[in-house]
C-alpha cells in the first residue's frame, strides 16, 4: 500500500491560503496532489491508481 506523504515526488504543501488561511499547523493539514491535481489528505492511502508494471523481459 502506497501512503500520501512529503515522500512522494507527486506531493507538496499547498499554498497557505489554500486550505484555511495559512492559520493551522502544518502537522494535520491536507497536501497537494499534483498528479490528481487537488488537495488529498496527509498521511492517507494514495488516491492516485499505482502506475502501470513494466512487462517483464523474457530471455528464451
Amino acid at each position: 500500500m502506497r501512503w500520501c506523504d512529503l515522500s512522494c515526488p507527486e506531493a507538496s504543501w499547498p499554498r497557505e491560503e489554500a486550505v484555511d488561511g495559512g492559520g493551522s499547523c502544518r502537522t494535520f493539514v491536507a497536501l497537494w496532489c499534483a498528479r490528481l491535481g487537488r488537495l488529498v489528505a496527509k498521511n492517507a492511502p494514495c488516491q492516485a491508481p499505482a502506475p502501470p508494471i513494466p512487462p517483464t523481459e523474457k530471455t528464451d
